[in-house]
């Protein structure tokens, strides 16, 4: 769920491209243009005004509907509307189409049909339940052994919907940053906040995947560089000191916890922290 503080929010549809075998199936046809498939001119109901009335002959009223016309985002990029295009009434519309050889008519029940070009169709629509991500495979090459990280393309799909380019993604529990690589690859800003999976994971990634560079494409705050800042960082939380200490020896915090202190891996070593005041 993605929810808004405000009336002011982005929400943008999100589609899926057809696999080879839907192209196959539902675009079928073919001109100089490029393929196509036939889609209807109406829909349900019937209309009193303009999309109710008669145009060459065919009365949508007569099957209990109106003219319903491509929206513009569902026209190809070589056809130019004519100035006022907008305002114009149904049947005005559909002569500029039908001059333009976007309406193709059927040999049986004189109907017109639109012909939609696969350059301009976007896809499916995704849905809410998303089932064509899974999960990542145990030996796949994005695993980065971080225990809750999540696939690349779900933070893709959910970042392309709620923000556009240029935006700033916020993740305040970035741990293995797969957010923040979405949102860079995503050409949107970001900030990623960790306790302690900053450096030891979420760098490394940026290094590695994205050819981003410390100090030069991002930098770090809040890990102690001095002695002094890893003193401060003891007196303020010595939990959260443990762990930085564990992966300033290329440690891994692990779950097991010893009484009074965290502990960390260094294969085939094991680090314990022990925590005194």
């Amino acid at each position: 769920m993605v929810e808004s503080q405000s009336d002011k929010y982005t929400w943008n549809r999100v589609y899926k491209q057809y696999d080879e075998s839907y192209v196959e199936k539902y675009y079928r046809m073919e001109d100089d243009r490029g393929r196509y498939q036939l889609v209807t001119l109406d829909g349900p109901g019937i209309r009193s005004g303009s999309s109710g009335q008669p145009w060459n002959g065919a009365d949508p009223t007569d099957s209990g509907r109106h003219w319903e016309l491509p929206p513009d985002r569902a026209l190809p990029d070589w056809f130019k509307r004519p100035d006022g295009y907008s305002e114009m009434s149904c049947q005005e519309r559909l002569d500029v189409l039908e001059e333009a050889g976007l309406i193709q008519w059927q040999k049986k029940g004189k109907r017109p049909r639109y012909r939609r070009y696969l350059e301009v169709s976007e896809g499916n629509p995704v849905q809410d339940i998303i089932t064509d991500i899974g999960p990542i495979p145990s030996r796949g090459k994005e695993r980065l052994g971080y225990a809750t990280q999540k696939p690349l393309a779900l933070l893709e799909r959910i970042i392309q919907a709620s923000t556009n380019e240029g935006d700033v993604v916020l993740d305040p529990f970035c741990g293995c940053a797969t957010t923040i690589e979405a949102a860079h690859r995503l050409k949107r800003k970001w900030i990623g906040i960790d306790i302690h999976a900053i450096k030891r994971v979420a760098a490394i990634r940026l290094g590695e995947r994205c050819k981003l560079k410390e100090g030069k494409d991002f930098k770090i705050n809040g890990i102690p560089r001095t002695l002094d800042g890893a003193q401060d960082l003891w007196a303020q939380d010595k939990d959260h000191f443990q762990k930085w200490a564990v992966e300033e020896v290329d440690g891994f915090v692990t779950t097991k916890r010893t009484a009074g202190s965290t502990d960390g891996c260094i294969s085939p070593f094991m680090v314990s922290m022990s925590c005194k005041a």
